[in-house]
């Protein structure tokens, strides 16, 4: 969730230099069969934004799929990055292995599924362990928790009510992930997030329903 304050004046000047009425007038819509989750990338390398998203097929299958953007703010035809039928839970893009191209890892309970960008759209993929068998890894989170200067993935497993963190080696692989029981019900932990919350130390915050925010910080 990103909060702004509407009387920041960057704010403000956005808004003037974009009067709501216009926003029907810039994006044109795009037609998907039931799409579920969003990323914001460059995935085929031409210097505009995409948008990437998981589509139905059928109402039988998922695929995970881009748009992509051409710097107007509106979108070509949707291009297919892998259409096996999986369970996609959630997506974030990244760049792991620092060429300078998008990622995207993905969450799909058992296993991250991690997309390795090469430009045009073409994509290498591997699955590294989200948890234990059987586990329901959903929201994820991408950014450099241990300090390594590496992007690591972290998530949460809403069966066995575990904080995953899986260890980034800067070339786009995972390591096996680190696994810290969580309090309360597997069900009341939800969003992820991570960012250096303390002396530049890098934490990971998460979201329970039971009305409160649990930060873990590196030692």
């Amino acid at each position: 969730m990103f909060l702004c304050d509407r009387n920041d004046p960057a704010f403000d000047a956005i808004a003037l230099l974009l009067p709501p009425a216009q926003y029907p007038s810039i994006f044109d819509p795009v037609q998907l069969d039931a799409p579920e989750l969003l990323a914001v990338g460059d995935w085929n390398d031409d210097g505009h934004l995409d948008l990437v998203t998981v589509a139905s097929e059928m109402n039988l299958t998922q695929d995970l799929v881009y748009l992509p953007g051409d710097g107007t703010g509106r979108f070509g035809s949707l291009r297919s990055i892998d259409n096996e039928p999986y369970q996609f839970l959630d997506i974030a893009p990244a760049d792991l292995n620092g060429d300078g191209k998008t990622d995207l890892v993905v969450s799909q309970s058992t296993v991250y599924s991690v997309y390795l960008g090469s430009g045009g759209g073409v994509v290498v993929l591997s699955d590294y362990p989200a948890g234990m068998p059987f586990a329901d890894v959903g929201s994820i989170a991408i950014g450099d928790v241990d300090g390594d200067g590496q992007l690591d993935v972290s998530g949460v497993d809403r069966k066995f009510g575990q904080l995953s963190i899986a260890r980034g080696t800067g070339t786009g692989a995972l390591e096996p992930p680190m696994l810290c029981a969580l309090d309360g019900q597997p069900t009341d932990w939800g969003d992820v997030a991570v960012g250096r919350f303390a002396g530049g130390k890098g934490g990971v915050a998460l979201a329970s329903v039971t009305n409160h925010v649990t930060v873990f910080l590196r030692k």
